[in-house]
């Protein structure tokens, strides 16, 4: 799957959800979790993460990637596990493992 399709299948997906979707500032996709969003870019660099990575991406790597928003993980996952992108592949203590089909 190319980074197109992915955030493509990822804002598809987030427009059926409450979030929605919108243009930002810059004129990039996001989607807006109360306080804080997470835009093209974001989703681009949890993309090619996941793709160095054998399709692995955990919550504790997206809180390294995408700093200051925590509250974004948990609905960002659920969007793409919604997208057929992903689906939960272990629980390591607090942290979830995902398994991207890319």
């Amino acid at each position: 799957m190319k980074i197109q399709e992915f955030t493509q299948s990822f804002f598809g997906a987030a427009s059926k959800t409450p979030y929605g979707i919108y243009s930002n500032r810059n004129g990039q996709k996001a989607v807006n979790f109360g306080h804080k969003q997470l835009h093209e870019g974001h989703v681009e660099k949890l993309y090619r993460w996941a793709q160095k990575h054998q399709g692995k991406l955990s919550t504790a790597d997206f809180n390294l990637l995408i700093l200051g928003r925590p509250c974004a993980c948990a609905p960002f996952f659920e969007i793409c596990e919604l997208a057929g992108l992903c689906k939960l592949y272990t629980v390591a203590g607090r942290t979830r493992i995902y398994g991207f089909t890319l």
